[in-house]
């Protein structure tokens, strides 16, 4: 795959805090089980109140001493299934669904179209490639793709919204 070719240069852009609701899983990538928390959200979708719209949020959270440099696909993170809503849920119910709001800042972001397999190959040259080369890194704040309604997996004309959080490289911040 020629990636420089398959895929539009990242943009940065400024975002505001985003609040979500939905089911929090925490996985790594030997034992991705980011399909069965679609499935598991997928039915609780129409009973969350206040949202925004009919997008869905795909999203990552690493913990402060995840490696992007030393990667090991042992390594645990939260997946999140979820939806932008315009208001906490006020008494979380019991099946799961919690809120989460996403920090705003300094993202990169760029649309994704195709297969949701060859999203990792994308993603490796943002972080190992396009990155450094723009002198960023990843901050510590959720990664997120805003998903269409329409979308799936194994369309090859799917298309994600992806930000990923950044801040200059060697920061602390």
């Amino acid at each position: 795959m020629n990636i420089h070719a398959a895929m539009p240069e990242p943009k940065l852009v400024d975002l505001p805090p985003r609040l979500v609701a939905g089911l929090p899983h925490i996985t790594n990538l030997v034992r991705d089980e980011t399909p069965d928390l679609w499935r598991r959200f997928g039915p609780l979708v129409k009973t969350i109140p206040y949202r925004l719209d009919n997008n869905r949020i795909s999203m990552t959270v690493y913990p402060p001493d995840y490696s992007f440099r030393h990667f090991d696909p042992r390594a645990s993170f939260t997946k999140w299934a979820a939806v932008e809503v315009t208001q906490p849920l006020l008494s979380p119910p019991s099946n799961g669904l919690t809120n989460f709001t996403i920090p705003g800042g300094a993202y990169a972001s760029f649309t994704y179209h195709g297969l949701a397999a060859g999203f990792p190959e994308v993603m490796a040259y943002i972080l190992t490639t396009w990155m450094p080369a723009a002198g960023l890194e990843p901050d510590n704040r959720p990664f997120f793709e805003v998903l269409g309604p329409d979308y799936h997996p194994a369309d090859p004309q799917a298309r994600e919204e992806v930000f990923i959080p950044v801040r200059p490289a060697g920061s602390n911040s």
